[in-house]
Parts: structure tokens; sequence; C-alpha cells
């Protein structure tokens, strides 16, 4: 399945406009780690995330390892099918088999996506959480939609980093950043301290606003 949701995502890139012309683009980082106890609610959330996908918008799904700059973290970009312009004409039965056609394509990419993640994707356990290596990655495809209508990062994590690969320059170019399934652990001071460290990084780094979401609220993707 893994294989089939790549592949759909190259099919549909070669007649989709160019990357940097995506209405939206998302990047997704999913906590892979033991100490993160909410993967399979984050999981849950992710799929939700999907949902709401709409046409010309790209998705990448990454995992959060000891080595998350790695090329070996992606897990998917999933490219969502664009709709044509629809005829003036309503008698035009032409333009609307081809816009029910579209509209088909568009959910069975996403099912798709969703239906892997609930049945074939499998954990790293890596032993290591690289946050820096995440935002790094996420900068660089951003990067590559530089035209992109919106631009949103997303972490599934308890945000705990112990590898500190921080780069010296990261621009994640105004986009919208969710802490999504937060895990907070017991102590509020600690968590408090721990989303204000966080959030001045990421501020730094470039990002247009930074929202932290326990595990209990889903995410409801900026427009």
């Amino acid at each position: 399945m893994r294989a089939a949701i790549i592949f759909a995502a190259l099919v549909i890139g070669l007649i989709v406009p160019a990357p940097a012309g995506a209405a939206r683009v998302v990047v997704v980082g999913l906590d892979e780690t033991g100490s993160y106890a909410n993967r399979d609610r984050a999981l849950v959330l992710l799929g939700q995330v999907i949902e709401q996908l709409s046409p010309d918008d790209v998705l990448y799904l990454r995992r959060i390892t000891e080595a998350s700059y790695a090329d070996a973290c992606s897990v998917f970009r999933l490219v969502v099918p664009p709709l044509p312009a629809r005829s003036a004409n309503a008698f035009d039965r032409r333009s609307k088999a081809a816009h029910k056609k579209a509209l088909n394509d568009v959910e069975s990419v996403k099912a798709r996506a969703i239906a892997y993640l609930a049945k074939e994707y499998q954990p790293a356990k890596a032993k290591k959480t690289d946050i820096h290596g995440f935002i790094a990655a996420a900068a660089d495809r951003l990067a590559m939609h530089a035209g992109a209508e919106r631009k949103v990062v997303i972490l599934a994590s308890d945000m705990v980093d112990n590898v500190d690969h921080r780069p010296e320059k990261c621009d994640l170019a105004g986009a919208e950043v969710f802490i999504m399934g937060f895990e907070a652990g017991t102590d509020p001071r600690k968590a408090r301290k721990l989303r204000d460290g966080w959030t001045a990084i990421l501020d730094s780094a470039g990002a247009g606003r930074v929202s932290w979401l326990p595990a209990d609220m889903p995410l409801v993707l900026p427009e």
C-alpha cells in the first residue's frame, strides 16, 4: 500500500502544477520514540488531518527518530489531485462527468493514505528524539513550495529532544506550526517551560504562529 500511495502521488504530480504552486503544503512529523505515549492517538488525529485536505494540497509525512533529517525518515508524499474547471453550461454532461471523476480521485487518494496509516504503517521504535532534524527537513520541503498559498508544519511529539541536531540556520517561511497530540506529562511547570522554550525556537526559525494541542483536541487545518 505504501508503494501504491507514493506511485499515485508521483503520477498525479505529472499533471498538477509545479510544487511551488501548491494550494497548501503540510509537513507532518510523527514521533517514533518509546517516550511518546500518544502515538496511536496521533495517528487517528493525522487521519483527520488528511480528510481535510483539498485539491492541489500536498502533504509530507515523516518520522521523528534519532536522525529525523535523514531521507529514511520520509514515509510518503501525498499530492491531492486538482479539480477541472466546471463548464458554465449546465447541460454539459462531459464536464459534469469529469468533475465527478476528479472528486472521486481526490477522495480515493486520501482514503488510501488513511488506510495505510491504520493498517500497514509500522512504528520505527527509535531510541532517541531529534526534533531539530525534523524542523530542518520541514523547512527544506517548505522551500520547495515557495509559492504555496498556505504552509503548515505539524509535530506529533512530546517535544523532548535528546539529540540536539540544531541547524545553524532554518527558515519555516511563516508556516503555522501545530504541536498535535502533545504529551504534557505530570508537572505543569515543566510542561509550560517546554512549551515556552520550543515556541521561542520555532518563532526564531520563522514560524508564523505556534499552537499546542493536547491529545483530546483535533487539529483544524487553516484555510
